[in-house]
């Protein structure tokens, strides 16, 4: 079993509807990972999430695609430490 590792995701694109950070929220619970997303602005949406390397993997690759109401243009993914501040995923605003 691979060991568990945190990224920082920033998400650049078209958010306007704000349904984006809890379709996030959903599919992080779905996928038993902890973390929070955070709203920048309607163009940038912060994400911390910590678990399972294939999960992360699978997260951003769901949240690359979106839901119809939004347009993800790019996604950078770099390393973060986790320091365990939050239960689950949530939403921070």
């Amino acid at each position: 079993m691979q060991d568990d590792i945190t990224l920082q995701l920033s998400i650049c694109g078209q958010f306007r509807s704000g349904e984006f950070p809890d379709w996030i929220c959903h599919r992080a619970g779905v996928l038993n990972l902890a973390g929070w997303v955070k709203v920048q602005d309607d163009t940038h949406i912060e994400v911390l999430v910590h678990g399972n390397p294939v999960l992360l993997e699978a997260l951003e690759l769901a949240c690359s695609i979106g839901p119809y109401s939004v347009t993800v243009d790019d996604i950078e993914a770099t390393s973060a430490i986790w320091t365990k501040s939050v239960s689950g995923f949530v939403e921070i605003i």
